[in-house]
């Protein structure tokens, strides 16, 4: 909900500014009518960004230094607080480094099934790399391996998006999970994703709000909690959070707490001391590194909506529909064709692997909620004999 005090129209956002009103206004009565999952929404050209979700996998990553300087702690407790610093800090450039002056939020756009995304960070331990493919599209899921050799880290994530619209809001709910391994210590943090809410709507200002809690369990048996609230009608701070560090049935050893596009601190429960935890706007974000242009092929999501978001940057959503349109359709195709042939398509980094781990079995009794029985796991190339960011097959 916009923060209006009624005392006026407040601005359109910036990027909105060669909207109409009444454009505006009748995709708003879309999705008050439209009925089922948002994601399977046509939305208007104006309402999209130039980037794919795919690339979103990578802005977790945009501290390289807080990722891999995990391993550095030796006491499981210190190693749960940097894994919770490093998510904490991944929140502000996964959910508002687009959109810092709340009013430019767009909607991604929806990455095709094979696309494939490729990039690298520097670090003092080594270089992180990252692989993500969308493994499913209806519904939506989208995974991707980063891993650093030298530091012994390394992740395996995936998410799925559900969303609806109720009042005024785009109400979002992420099914998926990342799951850090860290090799020295042979130890592993299951990570749930927030929920997010689309806000400002109804006044050409949208932005993103988190809400509920989150959990990041390990196989050490610590557990963190992790509480959203924001800026409600008349009260309240935006993008507020407190998080609990503590060993499954025993008292807190941190918590930490503040805005997390901000400052926040942390207090040692047992020493009573509070420090800095982290703050955002004196960090400076790396922004991944992606493969050469030349190198990949076209299911690399650069080639697939390069038309289309160049079209975006220029505000010529005529063409943008019509090539936007023409990926779409493509692919409807190939999909037909699959199955008047009766294959499936072959995901080419990706498979799904069952998980009755104890670590995530501790997930579900404190998330209090059916986890998923697996996750899409790293199986590496599969088609070697392909150029990076391609398949056997054409879209056309």
């Amino acid at each position: 909900m916009s923060e209006s005090s009624g005392q006026g129209a407040e601005p359109v956002a910036p990027g909105f500014e060669t909207i109409s009103k009444s454009s505006w206004m009748g995709f708003i009565k879309n999705l008050a009518t439209f009925t089922g999952d948002l994601s399977t929404l046509s939305a208007p050209s104006f309402i999209l960004s130039g980037t794919s979700l795919l690339e979103y996998m990578s802005y977790w990553f945009e501290f390289p230094e807080l990722f891999v300087s995990i391993v550095d702690h030796e006491h499981p407790k210190d190693r749960m607080l940097a894994v919770l610093k490093w998510y904490m800090a991944g929140l502000s450039r996964e959910y508002a480094s687009r959109n810092k002056s709340y009013g430019t939020e767009k909607k991604p756009l929806n990455p095709i099934l094979g696309e494939l995304y490729y990039g690298s960070w520097d670090s003092s331990k080594g270089k992180v790399e990252l692989v993500a493919e969308q493994v499913s599209h209806h519904g939506p899921v989208s995974a991707a391996r980063v891993h650093c050799k030298e530091a012994g880290i390394s992740v395996d994530t995936h998410n799925m998006y559900r969303s609806g619209f109720s009042g005024r809001t785009v109400y979002v709910n992420q099914i998926g999970q990342i799951r850090i391994h860290l090799d020295k210590f042979n130890e592993t943090y299951y990570l749930t994703l927030p929920n997010i809410s689309l806000e400002g709507l109804w006044y050409m200002t949208p932005y993103i709000e988190l809400y509920g809690s989150t959990y990041i369990v390990s196989t050490s048996n610590y557990i963190t909690k992790i509480d959203y609230s924001g800026r409600g009608y008349f009260s309240g701070t935006k993008n507020s959070f407190k998080a609990t560090v503590y060993e499954k049935g025993a008292n807190p050893d941190y918590v930490a707490e503040g805005v997390w596009t901000g400052t926040s601190k942390v207090t040692d429960t047992k020493s009573k001391t509070t420090s800095p935890f982290l703050d955002y706007g004196t960090m400076d974000a790396i922004p991944i590194l992606p493969r050469p242009y030349s190198e990949v092929g076209e299911w690399e999501t650069r080639h697939v909506w390069g038309k289309v978001s160049s079209a975006l940057a220029r505000n010529a959503y005529d063409i943008v529909s019509v090539e936007k349109s023409t990926v779409e359709q493509s692919q409807r195709d190939m999909r037909k064709r699959e199955q008047e042939e009766g294959v499936e398509w072959k995901r080419r980094y990706f498979e799904w692997k069952p998980d009755e781990s104890s670590a995530r079995n501790l997930l579900a009794q404190a998330v209090q909620e059916i986890i998923e029985p697996g996750y899409w796991v790293y199986v590496g190339d599969t088609q070697p004999e392909c150029k990076p960011g391609d398949h056997p097959v054409r879209r056309t």
